[in-house]
């Protein structure tokens, strides 16, 4: 009988292995949010990060809830403020407004030296990511542009709009640019309401009985809005900055470089200036 000769078994052709790059799109099902983080090359060996500014971002928050606490019971103690400024009874000893709106001031004080701190260590964290990308501005600006006058409309804005480009990439500080110019407008109109040149100028009086109950009501509502989009603020540029503060030194970065011309101004350009 013939020997039938043996096939050997044909495997299918293995499929070839396409290598892609390290994906710069991440998406953070638990909080529902993606975070489209563009690369940037590797650092030089022995470029180190300096831990994220973690603590102050918490410590910014904190005090903004502070600072909303307080002025609800600044609103909540204007009825009786002109209860007794009606009966004359608040020269003899200060009053509970009086209490509350000394602590708003301390506690307004103290917010100004965290987040400026925080601003700071931040631009010196993004400027670590991306060498070269540093604040347009010197040193103190990030305590001192929030009182002086007149700058004080536009530039804080402005290197908080940079510090989360910086940060978080131009394409992702771009498409959340709304909640920036939001902050800002908000934060703005708290700013004329509460500055004394501005309530002259007007001839509003808010030491009248028959005014303090509503301006405190107006001032709570434009207080609470802006804190609140404030609070999502430090908290977005912190979930950056924690993601991009554990990849290796030598690593893929995933960095931002600010590229003037990439895009049209959005809301946050409006709204801080050029």
């Amino acid at each position: 009988m013939p020997s039938e000769s043996v096939q050997p078994a044909v495997r299918p052709a293995a499929r070839p292995v396409v290598v892609r790059p390290t994906s710069v799109h991440r998406s953070d099902t638990r909080r529902g949010r993606s975070t489209d983080l563009e690369p940037f090359p590797a650092l030089p060996a022995g470029w180190t990060t300096p831990p994220a500014p973690v603590g102050l971002a918490r410590a910014s928050i904190a005090l903004a809830l502070v600072w909303g606490v307080v002025q609800l019971l600044l609103l909540a103690s204007a009825p009786g403020e002109v209860a007794q400024r009606a009966a004359g009874t608040t020269a003899a000893a200060p009053t509970a407004y009086a209490w509350l709106s000394l602590g708003l001031l301390v506690v307004q004080s103290a917010a100004l030296v965290v987040v400026g701190t925080w601003v700071r260590r931040s631009q010196v964290f993004a400027t670590h990511l991306a060498p070269g990308n540093g604040p347009r501005r010197g040193d103190a600006w990030p305590w001192f542009a929030w009182v002086l006058p007149v700058v004080s409309f536009w530039f804080p804005c402005q290197m908080v709009r940079d510090l989360r480009r910086a940060t978080m990439g131009e394409r992702l500080a771009a498409h959340r640019a709304g909640s920036l110019g939001a902050w800002w407008g908000w934060w703005v109109a708290l700013s004329l309401a509460t500055n004394s040149v501005a309530l002259r100028a007007l001839d509003l009086r808010p030491e009248e009985p028959v005014v303090l109950v509503p301006y405190e009501t107006v001032v709570t509502v434009l207080t609470w809005v802006p804190l609140v989009l404030w609070v999502g603020i430090v908290r977005e540029v912190t979930r950056v900055q924690r993601e991009r503060a554990v990849v290796p030194t030598g690593g893929v970065r995933r960095s931002a470089v600010s590229r003037p011309g990439r895009r049209g101004p959005g809301a946050a350009d409006v709204a801080c200036g050029a």
